[in-house]
């Protein structure tokens, strides 16, 4: 669901789009469980076109293991790392809790940073300590990295009943450590 911020000034009336903040349920005013167009034309009116559009493809792809039966990634931007892209919503055909019945539907995002600055509504963006970030988020939980014990794993679920979430990993898990990504949602596992 798209929705507007209306302001009023004394002569004058003007409308802004909410911003493109990663979100626990979505991005900006998109909800977990968006439409694939809906969330796609929200997201390029801040980024410009996708750099990248794979389609629907296998469920287990490059996205990771995703819900089944396919799954569709969206892309924006470089990935410092090298591998990937910067910004990537996922969507699914899958019945997830944000839409019970199935359907296409935007059920995550993963953020990498890059040459795209994205942030939550409380500032947290990968280059973050995680000091900062415990700050912001006081539940944020950050346990050893099953792929890498020397690295961090990162979580704020602050309801456990449902798939809104942050999460992401970390270049350890002290709290001067950096964090290098942010997941919204449901996200693809390894």
């Amino acid at each position: 669901i798209v929705t507007a911020v209306t302001a009023s000034a004394t002569s004058t009336t003007s409308t802004a789009i909410a911003p493109l903040v990663l979100a626990p349920d979505g991005i900006g005013a998109v909800d977990f469980g968006a439409a694939p167009d809906i969330a796609i034309a929200y997201a390029t009116g801040f980024l410009g076109p996708p750099d990248r559009d794979s389609g629907w493809v296998d469920s287990f792809s490059e996205f990771g293991t995703c819900p089944p039966p396919e799954v569709r990634g969206v892309q924006w931007g470089t990935n410092p790392g090298g591998f990937g892209y910067a910004f990537t919503l996922l969507f699914t055909k899958a019945s997830t809790s944000h839409l019970p019945a199935g359907g296409e539907h935007l059920f995550g995002y993963d953020y990498f940073g890059g040459d795209i600055e994205l942030s939550t509504a409380e500032g947290l963006t990968v280059g973050s300590s995680l000091l900062e970030g415990r700050t912001m988020y006081p539940s944020m939980e950050v346990n050893e990295s099953p792929w890498d014990p020397a690295n961090g794993v990162w979580v704020v679920d602050d309801n456990p009943s449902d798939a809104a979430q942050l999460a992401g990993y970390a270049t350890g898990q002290s709290d001067t450590d950096l964090i290098t990504s942010i997941l919204g949602g449901l996200t693809c596992g390894e």
